[in-house]
């Protein structure tokens, strides 16, 4: 589970698919995801979809990146499609959020780590 979650981690950002995962772990891309469900309860996908997600609800906290650079950093293709499933995830849009979830870059996340990672 841990080279899971560090795979994901590692490339969230970039343009990947359900191959790249499965070339990475030498296995099929289908049982890649049946390893995603068994584990996840989830698809190659929705598992990317919401590591973006939760890595893009940590800048919005502790960083004061602008929600269109916080779009790209994490991999979101556009800004209209990263506000749409923000939205439909969260409730919330993204600059809601951010109001919702005052934090002090640094405190106990270090933005820049992550922007570094995938920069």
């Amino acid at each position: 589970r841990l080279q899971i979650e560090a795979y994901f981690f590692r490339h969230f950002h970039e343009e990947v698919d359900v191959t790249d995962f499965a070339h990475k772990f030498h296995v099929t891309p289908r049982y890649s995801n049946t390893l995603l469900r068994e584990t996840y309860g989830l698809s190659f996908s929705a598992k990317l979809l919401q590591t973006r997600l939760e890595n893009a609800k940590l800048l919005l906290t502790y960083s004061d990146r602008n929600v269109s650079e916080i779009c790209t950093l994490c991999g979101f293709e556009t800004s209209s499609y990263f506000y749409s499933v923000f939205r439909r995830e969260a409730g919330v849009t993204p600059s809601e959020y951010r109001r919702q979830h005052p934090g002090r870059a640094g405190v106990f996340f270090d933005p820049e780590t992550i922007i570094r990672l995938i920069g």
